[in-house]
């Protein structure tokens, strides 16, 4: 027995040598077997490739395992002095192993390892020269501790990718659990990552790799803890490992039609979260955003997201718009001053960059456009959420005539505005003259698809419509603004529409049809003109307005002049006339073929002037043909001088012919309730009066009055020469203190009085004729006297009474005649008395 083991001793001393050889399916050639102190094994060989079909190489085992196979390895390496497999052929795969007393080397396609190991009490040593694993360019050298009772592995060393980074890996495990740590040296990019770490969502790989620039990087720390198996670690590493990265002097991209962030920092935080970003001193295109933070998570799921807070105090310009246009978020707003306190939270799909938006804006003394609609925010507050914009109750004011509180909301995907009005002051025009609303609620609505804005009020039927040069108000029913504009109460303007177009909401042009109107005008049937169509602009400091078919005209300047055409104007006397705002105020008034109305008597002219300063003081010149009538009403005194006014004027003024021909003058005053004048006429025939139609009856009736009868004297007419009056009226009475009247063949005086209510009358009146005969025997000396008296005539009186529509004349003619002879009689006595004086 000793010599056969003596014998084999020196067999493998000398070496045994097979070419080839066959153990199972497993092939080796080359095969060399010696023993020197301990056994040395070469083999140029070793095809393993069967054992890849064989049903345990089917069954996966755990990291535990695999490392209780290496510490059975170990034990059996230990009666190995040196093992050589020159080539070892695995399917596909080739590689080497070497083992040469403490040190192994192993060579494959993909991995490089070359360690040796040395035992010191209990104690298993590894230096690790180098594991190079190829595919990733992946190097690490260090040392292990393997504490053989405790079952216990310490690890550290340097682990370097590509030269890029290197990385100080420390790590312990029970063979139970894994624990591994480390950070980084600096390094300049995360591009390394592209071969390492196999991300097939695009927007997550341009997010770690190709998002982030910088001058230098560094991985402050990493750690991971894991059980020990293969599993557990892949788990471990997506949703135990942590991170933090620091980054100098960065540029983020955040989005590709975007401009990069810059800042003094970024800390890139991976953790059971995601990848967070907490950014050192941001800012983007000028503004900061101190305060916004950056994460990306979910990043191996199937939906990824950015969450991404965006936190500025910046202007509202188009810096920002462009990064909420990134996000496909609509915000009409623009603000062209002062800041925005902003918070903007964005959850963005990653797949297709769908977004949830929530969003906050706080602003305080700011100037807006919204579209081509400018505003000003004396604060203001918004709140966003996706497609719906939120305008918490914020004191805006447009312009100068708008000046609310409102609350609405902004539709962005639609483009529809909806809200509501606490209106402290909405003034349009001069101090507020044409709408002043004040304290009431107004709910609008608006849109803003095309480059017009129109803002519907449809309380008051109102629409504004908001355009690039020029802004348009339309007022379908101006019932419903009467109570809140002076202009409408002033001109008694209850119903209508009106167009105003402005630039400036301080000069309008405007188009307006206004209905149910209580002006003094009236179309010559006596229609009173209840409406109107008019056009013309107006601004601060004028106004022109004109009727379409241009019989109305009305400029207001530094006066107010007023143009009319072919109307019937009533006169109505005030009670208790309101004043004028300005009482200097002065009003110009320009009329043709104008009729004034007074107390049902038409005052006919083809040409007004007048001037109103206040309702006290009115100078008016009114021309009828050859006549005119000068009106003066000052100090509450109204003078009136007429001249030369035909029978045509008096007659209409009558409504009835009471003259033909003629020319007819009066000159008075009025003041204190009461009306003094005198009135002249001249070459008139008197026609169709009453009174002089009774007096001309009871002629006929009376055979001793036919004396009486006269070519100009009868059923025909009145002919006067020449004619005057005293007259006085006042709101009870007209008195004539005294009228003369020279007529062709008769002449008349008298006085009277008419009660204007009743129309009662009560005249005297002296009627004399005969005055052709008069005028022939007063050729005679002494002989006219005694015939005909004093004034060369016979006269009788007669009084009226009764009404004016049914006088009553009587007369005392034949009583005079019976005393005619005792008349003569004391003329011829008192003859030589007048012949040779007293």
């Amino acid at each position: 027995m000793i010599a056969l083991l003596w014998g084999f001793f020196r067999v493998l001393h000398n070496g045994i040598e097979i070419p080839k050889l066959r153990v199972a399916s497993i092939e080796m050639r080359g095969f060399y077997l010696s023993l020197d102190k301990k056994l040395i094994l070469r083999l140029d060989s070793l095809n393993l490739t069967p054992l890849l079909d064989s049903p345990a190489s089917q069954e996966s085992s755990d990291l535990s395992e695999i490392l209780g196979w290496i510490k059975n390895t170990k034990l059996l390496l230990g009666y190995f002095q040196e093992i050589h497999l020159k080539e070892v052929i695995l399917g596909e795969n080739q590689g080497s192993l070497l083992f040469r007393g403490e040190r192994y080397e192993l060579s494959l396609p993909d991995l490089y390892a070359s360690i040796t190991l040395d035992e010191q009490k209990g104690h298993v040593l590894a230096q690790i020269q180098e594991i190079l694993y190829k595919p990733y360019k992946a190097r690490f050298i260090g040392k292990a501790d393997y504490g053989v009772l405790k079952n216990h592995l310490t690890l550290e060393g340097m682990l370097s990718i590509d030269s890029a980074i290197h990385l100080n890996v420390r790590g312990e495990s029970d063979f139970k659990r894994l624990h591994l740590e480390g950070e980084s040296l600096p390094f300049d990019s995360l591009r390394f990552l592209k071969d390492v770490v196999e991300i097939e969502n695009p927007n997550i790989r341009a997010w770690l790799y190709d998002n982030i620039h910088s001058p230098g990087m560094e991985l402050a720390s990493f750690s991971f803890d894991s059980e020990l198996n293969e599993k557990a670690i892949l788990e471990s590493i997506e949703k135990r490992l942590k991170a933090r990265l620091e980054i100098a002097s960065p540029e983020v991209t955040f989005h590709p039609d975007l401009p990069p962030l810059h800042g003094r920092g970024v800390s890139v935080i991976y953790d059971e979260r995601g990848v967070s970003f907490e950014l050192y001193e941001p800012s983007f295109e000028g503004f900061s955003l101190e305060g916004s933070q950056v994460g990306l998570r979910d990043i191996w799921g199937e939906k990824p997201w950015l969450d991404l807070l965006i936190k500025t105090e910046a202007v509202l310009d188009e810096r920002i718009h462009k990064v909420l246009k990134a996000y496909k978020i609509k915000l009409p707003l623009h603000q062209k001053d002062s800041t925005t306190l902003a918070k903007l939270k964005l959850e963005v799909d990653l797949n297709d960059y769908e977004t949830e938006a929530i969003g906050y804006f706080e602003t305080k003394k700011s100037n807006f456009s919204l579209n081509r609609l400018d505003f000003y925010a004396q604060e203001a507050s918004v709140k966003l959420v996706n497609s719906l914009i939120e305008i918490l109750p914020s004191r805006i004011k447009i312009g100068n005539f708008l000046d609310s509180e409102l609350a609405f909301s902004i539709d962005t995907r639609q483009e529809l505005i909806e809200g509501k009005a606490h209106i402290l002051d909405f003034s349009i025009g001069d101090r507020g003259e044409i709408l002043r609303i004040k304290g009431i609620e107004i709910p609008f609505s608006a849109d803003y698809k095309s480059a017009e804005i129109p803002l519907r009020l449809p309380t008051l039927e109102t629409r504004l419509v908001f355009g690039e040069r020029l802004h348009r108000i339309q007022a379908q029913n101006l019932a419903l603004l009467y109570p809140y504009s002076r202009l409408l109460q002033e001109e008694s303007i209850r119903a209508g529409w009106v167009n105003l177009e402005t630039k400036d909401f301080e000069r309008f042009s405007l188009q307006a049809s206004l209905q149910g109107l209580s002006y003094p005008l009236a179309e010559r049937d006596g229609t009173p003109v209840e409406s109107l169509e008019i056009e013309g602009q107006t601004s601060p400091s004028s106004t022109q307005i004109s009727s379409l078919d241009g019989r109305l005209r009305l400029e207001i300047l530094d006066k107010a002049k007023l143009f009319l055409r072919d109307y019937d104007i009533p006169l109505i006397e005030e009670s208790n006339p309101k004043e004028s705002e300005s009482k200097k105020s002065e009003t110009e008034i320009t009329g043709e073929n104008l009729h004034l109305i007074y107390k049902g008597k038409r005052i006919l002219s083809n040409r007004l002037k007048a001037t109103l300063k206040g309702k006290e003081n009115i100078s008016a010149t009114l021309s009828y043909k050859n006549g005119t009538l000068k009106a003066n009403l000052q100090n509450k005194r109204l003078k009136i001088e007429a001249r030369h006014f035909n029978d045509e004027f008096v007659n209409t003024f009558f409504n009835k012919e009471i003259a033909s021909g003629g020319r007819f003058d009066l000159i008075g005053e009025y003041g204190g309730g009461v009306f003094k004048g005198k009135s002249f006429i001249w070459d008139t025939t008197l026609k169709n009066l009453n009174t002089l139609q009774n007096v001309i009856a009871l002629i006929d009736s009376i055979p001793s009055l036919l004396i009486f009868k006269a070519p100009g004297f009868s059923a025909e007419g009145y002919a006067i020469k020449q004619g005057e009056a005293e007259i006085g009226i006042n709101d009870r009475y007209a008195v004539v203190e005294r009228f003369l009247l020279h007529g062709t063949s008769i002449d008349s005086e008298g006085s009277g009085v008419i009660e204007l209510e009743s129309s009662q009358i009560e005249f005297q009146t002296r009627f004399k004729t005969l005055k052709s005969l008069g005028t022939i025997v007063s050729n005679i000396p002494l002989l006219g006297y005694i015939i005909m008296g004093e004034d060369g005539s016979l006269s009788t009186e007669v009084t009226l009474t009764g009404t004016l529509d049914k006088p009553i004349a009587q007369t005392n003619l034949a009583q005079d005649t019976l005393k005619a002879p005792l008349n003569i009689l004391e003329r011829l006595i008192k003859t030589p008395l007048r012949l040779f004086g007293e």
